[in-house]
């Protein structure tokens, strides 16, 4: 399976590598340093499953139930 690249992500964070330093809660020198822009295993999972849902087609679904206003 291909790995996540900093290329595939960067475009969700203005083109920014402090943006996504700061989504992941960690330092834009820690980006700096992934090897060939490849995302470590915990940091693309976030990405996909929690910060990003929506761009990798993770969204969660929707019951079709509306809430009631309290």
């Amino acid at each position: 399976t291909r790995r996540m690249n900093i290329r595939d992500v960067l475009p969700f964070f203005d083109g920014k590598k402090v943006n996504l330093a700061r989504a992941l809660g960690i330092s834009k020198a820690a980006v700096g340093q992934w090897p060939n822009g490849e995302l470590p295993e915990l940091h693309a999972i976030r990405i996909k499953y929690e910060i990003l849902p929506e761009a990798f087609g993770n969204a969660p679904k929707q019951s079709g139930r509306k809430s009631k206003a309290a």
